[in-house]
């Protein structure tokens, strides 16, 4: 029976890495009939100049704005399609898409071997079912590498916790340590934006620390240089750039990036690139405010009412896909409400699991005591909390972009299939959650008409 049910779940895993590759290609074509532009050209000059001089100065509007990371990564592969002969967009796309895979694989791996099946099955098939992020995997974009970094630092942390319980195995928690520190960092030097990782990092140390609190306090000594060894290798080579030739001791962007997102977040809510014809740039248009003209964070205490507003659709907008591909060449897509449905449907029952698995794991981490459960429950109910928060102070403040939510995204909708497919069956409250999503969607759809009805050419 459990051989039949194993074989089962092989068969559906290698129908969705199929229906997935599928996908993928097809949004690969549609890159190639619809060239990229923008950003994803900026990533690629800098690329060509890193793979003939190195790390090195570059196009002046390039070098204070972009970090090495993805640039770096993008010139390897170049030098790779130059060895081979391959096409680069197509040796870019398919590399990728199987760092994609693998990540997917090594974390579904560890949870089925460390916790159930059940719980790893949801998670692979929630991930490899996130379409929204295979557009990205085929085009030279931060966005969907930072994803594939992501699902990497969540296998990297939950393999440095489970190294240390019985039986340990020091060494592998040590480099499982490093690496997740050098993730992390890489992460950052992709996407300058990821730098919230940083400090859900510390607090999942602090998880480590609550759990495995009668250790020496030489060990977590240890620890923490351990991560702190790989971030600084990640961070290095941004750091001594900044500093030879900015004379700027940071690892961060030199350009003033912050005040001008700041003004550009208080009047536009949410924006597109926009190929259909006209500007290029398509914004949402905030009708409360004409912008903070440099008074900065200030301006959300001054006009609270106001700011709580902006904030509020930032962070809705950027969830609300209304779009699938970064660039937009048809403004009035025939897809978009099942676009619409997609985000409502993680959004909500994604928020709705996330709740209930973290009461599920505080019950169990009551109930049935162990390192363990007591692991789950304070990764889920502090480090994801710190990931929600992070992400959201980041980009609450800005005019939002959908390719910004892709990595919440992917943490949310395993939660979403795990609580609509399988746990709201055995929930008290299955119709109350039920009802509560029509009501929600009806909501929802108000908010994404208000929202869409505010777009105009930027000016």
């Amino acid at each position: 029976m459990n051989q039949q049910k194993s074989d089962e779940q092989r068969l559906v895993h290698a129908a969705l890495y199929i229906f997935a590759t599928l996908f993928a290609f097809v949004c690969f074509y549609w890159q190639v009939i619809y060239p990229p532009c923008c950003d994803a050209d900026g990533y690629l000059r800098v690329a060509k100049a890193y793979a003939l001089n190195g790390i090195c100065p570059n196009e002046a509007e390039m070098d204070g704005l972009r970090l090495y990371g993805y640039p770096l990564f993008l010139s390897l592969i170049l030098k790779l399609s130059s060895l081979t002969g391959l096409q680069f967009n197509l040796l870019l796309f398919c590399i990728q898409l199987s760092l994609y895979f693998f990540a997917v694989h090594l974390l579904s791996k560890v949870l089925e071997t460390s916790f159930s099946s059940k719980i790893s099955n949801v998670v692979s098939i929630a991930l490899l079912c996130n379409f929204l992020v295979y557009p990205y995997l085929a085009i030279a974009l931060t966005d969907g590498f930072t994803v594939i970094l992501c699902v990497f630092l969540a296998w990297s942390f939950l393999v440095a916790f489970l190294s240390v319980a019985p039986p340990q195995n020091f060494n592998k928690f040590i480099y499982s340590t490093i690496l997740s520190g050098f993730l992390v960092g890489f992460a950052v030097m992709v996407r300058p934006a990821s730098i919230y990782l940083f400090f859900v990092a510390i607090l999942v140390g602090c998880c480590f620390v609550v759990c495995f609190a009668k250790r020496p306090i030489l060990y977590h000594l240890i620890v923490s240089v351990a991560f702190c060894i790989g971030f600084s290798l990640a961070v290095a080579p941004q750091l001594i750039y900044n500093y030879v030739y900015f004379k700027a001791f940071t690892f961060m962007p030199v350009a003033g990036l912050g005040s001008t997102q700041l003004d550009w977040g208080t009047h536009v809510l949410k924006y597109l690139t926009n190929l259909s014809g006209g500007n290029m740039q398509m914004c949402y248009k905030s009708p409360w405010s004409l912008g903070a003209q440099g008074a900065g964070l200030a301006w959300y205490i001054h006009n609270p009412w106001t700011g709580v507003r902006t904030i509020f659709f930032h962070i809705y907008g950027v969830l609300d896909f209304d779009y699938l591909f970064p660039y937009v060449y048809k403004l009035n897509i025939w897809y978009r409400p099942l676009l619409f449905i997609f985000s409502q449907f993680f959004i909500y029952w994604g928020i709705s699991g996330y709740v209930l698995a973290t009461k599920d794991l505080h019950a169990l981490s009551r109930s049935k005591p162990s390192l363990e459960t007591k692991m789950l429950f304070l990764l889920c109910g502090i480090g994801l909390l710190s990931f929600f928060a992070g992400w959201g102070a980041v980009h609450a403040f800005s005019g939002s972009e959908n390719r910004w939510a892709l990595p919440v995204v992917a943490v949310l909708l395993p939660f979403a299939v795990w609580c609509a497919f399988v746990r709201q069956h055995k929930s008290s409250v299955k119709w109350g959650l039920r009802l509560c999503f029509l009501l929600y969607l009806g909501i929802a759809a108000k908010l994404s008409l208000f929202l869409g009805g505010l777009k105009q050419f930027c000016s």
